[in-house]
């Protein structure tokens, strides 16, 4: 088929979406040379300067915001208000409704509200409720300040996730999404560190030290809320702190990594596009996926205080223990990252990731040492928080056009907060200290992340098998090393759309190393055997930094108090 036909079928909507099969555009030699090498990684590193630093401040005051609710457990909350364990089960319950009601509108209204008011107006709304939190006295009240804190915070992690896809190629973006997600196990090692201090400050103003901790860290977040009206720019091509040449750059990059017809389909929202992502398998398989990584990485983040303070621990020292396997999550999650973009490989890492997660959640359970213990939850830390940006990139790299990307994006933190939402039942105090339902539960969860991985990342290899084979069927001008630049054409026969695709640069869309090289097989064989290497050598690396800790924290383990 023609190139012309290929671009004419996308525009009209009609488009085979089954397992990301975008049609890329072919690239003249003399559009690729408009772009100075050089000139491009500076125009990125400049991008990097605007986006990250604000997109990780406001996504670690989120999980601080969210989770801070552990440590105000710890520092007597629940007892202040007189509530039981299923009442605070609820309260937690209660933030998730509407935040995952919040997740796809948000997702959809994006583009026509614009990420420079969006973003912001939702960070300083979600500040004041916290504040507002910390005044709360009776339960009614506490529940209240959970669900407008969900309403407006739940859309925040999708949007910024369909934010940076926007921005950068889509060999760029775990990365660029880890940054900013590797707040959340920023987040939960420092929230100890506040919470410590902060505590400290009981009684001052008649207000308890758990209601400190909201009041201080929302002030904080409404600030840096109001920040971001002047600092966050809606698009890279509309950003004061690019030269021109920078912003022609950056869209232009754009424009090479994007499907054929994305300029007139990205404007136009329809339906269909947001049926086609729902229905896609690669969808589904990471959605079901994201939903025990959900369930387990809040888990960790809502409870581990609670895990820790089983061990014998006071109060104030729980705060401070609960603090280097969140450490260890945040350095796990940018290097995981880092293999993924750099290799390309999607698939591979989350099941690597689940397994080491997997690990330490059986450690747990069968260990009776509480040494071992703590030692388990630096590997189900570490494994569950690098999962999931990298099911995150998954979404975004193999959907578009927008509103296909955006419906994508968003139902994966839908299904990740109602794996939440069951993980606020699963550790009540009646169990302590094995807490051996949620153990079991979690240990199950980390074993269907290895699964529906491996099933994504086996169909996905099919189907680049399947397309590389259909190449000849629309051939184009002949592919430069690294990527298969092809047209493909989309008919239909009967009920069924019958596809012809061959993609360019679609190593990440299939998690694939098929396309790498003019020898794929041989390549395959070197590429498999690095990457696996290197994330021995990281394991290995990690398990050296978790016996340092234990060393450091011996002493604690010996006199708890």
């Amino acid at each position: 088929m023609r190139p012309e036909l290929c671009k004419r079928r996308n525009s009209s909507g009609q488009e085979s979406g089954e397992n990301s099969t975008e049609c890329f555009k072919p690239l003249g030699g003399h559009q690729e040379a408009d772009i100075d090498p050089r000139a491009e990684r500076l125009a990125v590193r400049r991008a990097d300067w605007i986006i990250i630093p604000i997109t990780f401040l406001y996504s670690f005051l989120s999980h601080l915001d969210r989770s801070n609710l552990g440590n105000a457990r710890v520092a007597g909350l629940q007892e202040s208000l007189a509530i039981t364990d299923h009442q605070f089960s609820i309260a937690l319950t209660v933030t998730f409704v509407p935040y995952i009601a919040a997740e796809l509108p948000v997702n959809l209204l994006l583009k026509k509200v614009g990420a420079n008011i969006m973003i912001p107006l939702l960070v300083t709304i979600w500040g004041l409720v916290t504040t507002l939190q910390g005044f709360v006295y009776n339960y009614k009240g506490l529940l209240a300040a959970r669900f407008f804190l969900g309403a407006v915070e739940g859309g925040l992690y999708p949007a910024t996730v369909l934010y940076v896809s926007n921005a950068y190629k889509r060999k760029e973006v775990q990365s660029r999404i880890a940054l900013f997600s590797s707040a959340a196990a920023l987040s939960g090692a420092l929230s100890g560190v506040f919470a410590y201090w902060l505590i400290q400050l009981d009684g001052a103003c008649n207000i308890p030290g758990w209601g400190w901790i909201f009041i201080i860290e929302g002030i904080f977040t409404t600030i840096c809320g109001m920040m971001g009206f002047f600092l966050f720019p809606r698009s890279l091509a509309e950003s004061r702190f690019l030269t021109p040449e920078q912003k022609r750059i950056m869209t232009l990059r754009m424009k090479q990594d994007g499907p054929v017809g994305a300029e007139s389909s990205e404007d136009n929202f329809s339906w269909y596009q947001v049926w086609c992502a729902i229905k896609s398998p690669h969808v589904l398989l990471a959605i079901g996926a994201l939903f025990m990584v959900g369930s387990n990485l809040y888990g960790l983040a809502y409870f581990e205080p609670s895990i820790v303070k089983t061990f014998g621990y006071s109060a104030r020292m729980t705060q401070l223990v609960s603090v280097p396997p969140f450490a260890i999550g945040f350095v796990a999650m940018l290097s995981s990252a880092y293999f993924s973009d750099r290799y390309e490989a999607r698939g591979v890492t989350a099941v690597t990731m689940g397994s080491i997660a997997f690990a330490g959640y059986l450690m747990f359970l069968l260990s009776e040492s509480n040494s071992c213990r703590y030692f388990s939850l630096f590997l189900s830390t570490a494994g569950i928080y690098s999962a999931s940006p990298t099911m995150y990139a998954w979404l975004a790299n193999n959907s578009a056009p927008h509103y296909r990307k955006a419906t994508a994006i968003a139902l994966g933190p839908v299904f990740a907060n109602t794996g939440g939402i069951l993980s606020t039942w699963l550790f009540p105090s009646s169990e302590q200290p094995r807490y051996q339902t949620a153990t079991i539960v979690n240990l199950c969860f980390s074993a269907g992340i290895v699964l529906l991985c491996s099933v994504n990342l086996s169909g996905c290899g099919i189907a680049t098998t399947r397309n590389r084979h259909n190449k000849r069927k629309c051939p184009t001008s002949s592919p430069k090393r690294g990527s298969h630049r092809l047209q493909f054409s989309t008919t239909k026969s009967g009920s069924d759309w019958a596809t012809d695709i061959s993609t360019s640069v679609t190593l990440i869309n299939y998690n694939t190393w098929y396309s790498i090289h003019s020898h794929p097989l041989s390549s395959r064989n070197i590429l498999s055997f690095y990457f696996y290497f290197f994330c021995i050598l990281f394991s290995v690396i990690l398990l050296d930094v978790f016996f340092i800790f234990l060393r450091m924290f011996c002493c604690v383990c010996v006199s708890p108090t």
